[in-house]
């Protein structure tokens, strides 16, 4: 397992933080609609929660801590969601 870092969303010169966690696999889903299985990455964040990540952006923990580092450079604020 690895630790990851989430982003939800980039909007109006605020990054919208997930959060970080330790990266669990992928769980497959049907896709009723093409009539396919798909894998998507599930996520239990450090607080407890456990997510999918079909809807985020995400990398390893550092790669997301400098991108921040990046956007906060640029003026942009931080919100963990």
């Amino acid at each position: 397992m690895s630790r990851i870092g989430i982003i939800e969303s980039v909007v109006n010169n605020t990054v919208n933080l997930v959060g970080y966690g330790e990266y669990l696999g992928n769980e497959i889903e049907r896709d009723e609609e093409f009539d396919i299985d798909i894998e998507i990455p599930v996520v239990m964040l450090d607080n407890g929660n456990k997510i999918k990540l079909n809807q985020y952006y995400w990398a390893e923990e550092e790669s997301i801590k400098a991108e921040l580092e990046t956007y906060e450079l640029k003026g942009y604020s931080i919100k963990t969601i």
